[in-house]
């Protein structure tokens, strides 16, 4: 068996595979009744403590102990040949999801695996020494029978576990029926007696693994199958059978690669972060900048289950590619700048009346302009249409930069000529010969503009370079599935379900601090910049106790950052801390209170082991309140929440206002005006709205309110409007109208205000 570099491990040192090899077998020490106890109690502990009940071994229903005697059936080669096999392999290369169990069991486990390591270290040894030859025709053989099995399956087997079980079954089978013919009839009786018990305590995993519970579910039934076939049973088939079944559900590939592979991504996405945020700086000549951007982010749980079960044990180098790939398919980013002409009405202030002039008309073109053709006017700006006059150069009738309305219109002078001896007063600039043709020689009124000499309505024509910038995205996970095949898609489904069995530590707060991450492990944009991130930053409220998230002890505290370290190397950093109970030194317990998360709010996390940063997301649980309380919306909400749910999906259009496209001020007017609960604001802006709201603080938003973000285009005040939902969701119109989370990093970043709309 090719050796591999060690994974991130959590185990107890005596337990792992280097040390087998060279310790000798240690004997099984007799237990006092205190150690019994105790051993006990720390069972009982990694369930829920609502559901455990004290477990007595010496009278457990349907059971009959029997003295301890000497169980050379468990050396039978016909039962536990693949059984040791997996477990050699277990030992040898245990991931992180391995240890999560042994954490879980921590003092039945390290009892088990003194007395299996004592008494099978050698048979392990003669089974990693098997041929690759025979290695070979064995998986041949193991692949050709799996498919015949799922040729013939019915409908139970569509399960994932229950095919991922069947393929194990079979496994366990053949090398029972190779290793037959050198047994004895007493071997085989016992033997069955093994896989009973083994399939009954992999039957309890199997049905944690499909409920809701998630790890814990799955521990709790692994603690309960060695509860159950521990008295009974070879200590070395036991683990080997339990640690078969979590390894098989943990993510195969080593937690150095794993991080190095999601950081990337984020990597790719901050640098998408910042192509948008530097758009104005590599396009200058714009007047104006649209952006309709979607969210950035992705769940880096998913994406690293997909990579398992595509790849599985991958290095970075093997998949960095793919990455790249993904990423091209779940982003698009479009900038474009068009040219767009705008007319203008408005009414406006006059001066005094300068009488009538006469006007001439002329263009850029070489016929008007000779030798400074398509060049910059005489004041250096380039003429406009319906704005830029010339005056004659040695007989101006008004200085330069003087503004004066003729005709409705607000003309500037920018330009001078030769015109004068023609009795004309003003030359008129046009984007065209033809229409300056067709202007002729024109008498207008004349009036300077501004003063006090009464008002005119006046229009005004002005192009306008205006940049789109445009993010879409589609579906992470939609994307992923569709590039794994039906049995990589079991796999991702189980992955998925077991989260890799990497979350073996506690939550730091009691509330899903996931939904509250403002800046991820990996990388991101800053302004221009990319920078590397070591730790997460977390929205938390303030005030919000903050809990032990293992057995340990306080190492260090500075500046708000509390020091966790155990006995096993293994460090957490949780900073944003105040009021901080424990003092360096303290010895803590997993879920203890030990401080407040300050005035900011905000909560840094940080993971290590053995100088290896690796990231928080993956190994720290999440607690469980909602960091929002859900309120039903009743009376004109509900009404409002009704209505704009009718057009989830409707597209993003720029100024629109009806069910055939929006935009997102133009969504939010017309499911007011439009719910029937007798609102009539007419079409406002993002910024109307908010003026027309009463502001009120975050504690007070409910279902209904709106809620408003600034910057995420160029404009002033509130450039983005959406309807709170409550339990930190939004109602919006996006690309297309969509529900999001106001607790990304994106939304969070741009969050200005919630107000409540006047009657509501």
């Amino acid at each position: 068996m090719a050796s591999k570099k060690p994974r991130l491990q959590f185990t107890e040192d005596s337990g792992s595979a280097a040390d087998s090899k060279i310790r000798k077998p240690a004997q099984p020490k007799l237990l006092t009744d205190e150690q019994k106890a105790k051993a006990r109690k720390e069972q009982l502990r990694f369930g829920k403590k609502e559901n455990a009940a004290p477990v007595d071994l010496n009278t457990r229903q349907g059971v009959v102990r029997k003295g301890v005697a000497k169980r050379d059936t468990l050396s039978a080669r016909a039962s536990s040949c693949a059984i040791k096999h997996e477990a050699a392999e277990a030992n040898q290369d245990e991931n992180v999801g391995t240890q999560a169990l042994q954490e879980g069991v921590a003092t039945a486990e390290s009892s088990i695996r003194e007395i299996g390591n004592a008494r099978y270290s050698h048979k392990l040894r003669q089974v990693e020494k098997a041929g690759k030859l025979e290695k070979k025709a064995d998986k041949a053989n193991l692949e050709a029978q799996y498919r015949e099995a799922m040729d013939k399956a019915d409908a139970a087997t569509s399960n994932p576990i229950s095919r991922w079980q069947q393929r194990w079954k079979i496994r366990k089978e053949y090398y029972e029926a190779k290793n037959a013919a050198q047994n004895a009839a007493n071997t085989a009786k016992t033997a069955k007696s093994v896989t009973e018990r083994l399939k009954d305590g992999l039957d309890a995993i199997r049905t944690a693994l499909s409920s809701s519970a998630g790890m814990r579910s799955v521990l709790a039934a692994a603690m309960a199958f060695l509860l159950i076939v521990a008295p009974f049973q070879s200590c070395s088939v036991i683990t080997g059978g339990v640690l078969t079944t979590v390894t098989a559900t943990s993510w195969p590939a080593d937690d150095i690669q794993i991080t190095r592979a999601d950081a990337y991504y984020t990597k790719l996405e901050a640098q998408l972060q910042k192509k948008i945020n530097t758009v104005e700086s590599r396009h200058p000549g714009c007047e104006e900048y649209h952006y309709n951007l979607s969210e950035i982010g992705h769940d880096p749980t998913t994406l690293i289950s997909y990579l398992c079960a595509k790849y599985q044990d991958f290095t970075f180098n093997q998949v960095k590619s793919e990455l790249a790939a993904i990423f091209n398919l779940q982003y698009h980013l479009s900038e474009e700048i068009r040219t767009e002409t705008r007319v203008t009405t408005r009414t406006v202030q006059v001066g005094d009346y300068i009488g009538q002039v006469v006007t001439s008309a002329y263009c850029s073109c070489p016929i008007c302009c000779g030798i400074w053709s398509g060049g910059p006017t005489a004041s250096g700006v380039y003429p406009r249409a319906n704005h830029t006059i010339a005056v004659d150069a040695n007989n101006p009738r008004l200085p330069m930069g003087t503004e004066i309305i003729m005709n409705g219109t607000l003309y500037k002078v920018e330009d001078t000529g030769n015109f004068a001896r023609y009795g004309v007063d003003f030359d008129v600039y046009y984007d065209s010969h033809q229409a300056a043709l067709n202007h002729g020689h024109q008498t207008w009124d004349a009036y300077y503009a501004g003063g006090n000499g009464g008002s005119i309505t006046i229009t005004e024509e002005e192009s306008v370079d205006i940049c789109y910038v445009t993010l879409t995205t589609s579906d992470f996970e939609s994307i992923l599935l569709n590039r794994l095949n039906a049995e990589q898609r079991e796999m991702y489904d189980i992955y998925q379900i077991t989260k890799g069995n990497r979350i073996m530590f506690g939550s730091p707060v009691d509330l899903n601090w996931h939904n509250g991450i403002l800046y991820g492990y990996g990388y991101q944009c800053s302004g221009d910049m990319v920078i590397e991130n070591s730790q997460m930053e977390v929205l938390v409220p303030s005030g919000t106790p903050v809990l032990s998230v293992m057995d340990g002890q306080v190492v260090r505290i500075a500046s708000g950052v509390i020091t966790l370290k155990n006995e096993k190397g293994y460090t957490v950093k949780i900073g944003g801390c105040t009021n901080i109970t424990v003092p360096v030194g303290t010895e803590v317990t997993k879920g203890q209170p030990i401080a407040q998360i300050g005035s900011a709010g905000k909560m840094t996390l940080s993971f290590s082991y053995r100088n290896n940063s690796f990231n928080p997301y993956f190994y720290l649980n999440v607690g469980s309140i909602l960091d929002s309380v859900e309120v039903e919306a009743t009376g004109k909400a509900a009404q409002l929440i009704a209505e704009a749910e009718q057009y989830l999906g409707t597209p993003y259009v720029w100024g629109g206002y009806s069910p055939s496209g929006f935009d997102c001020s133009g969504f939010v007017s017309y499911v007011v005006n439009n719910c029937g609960a007798g609102f009539s604001f007419g079409r406002l802006t993002a910024e109307s709205w908010r003026r027309q709201c009463s502001i009120i603080s975050a504690s007070q938003a409910r279902p209904g309110d709106l809620i408003f973000f600034q910057g995420t285009y160029n404009t002033s005040g509130a450039s983005h409007v959406g309807i709170y939902l409550g339990d930190g969701k939004m109602i919006h119109c996006g690309n297309p109208v969509k529900i999001s989370s106001i607790n990304t990093a994106y939304w969070q970043q741009h969050f200005y205000c919630y107000g409540r709309i006047p009657g509501m």
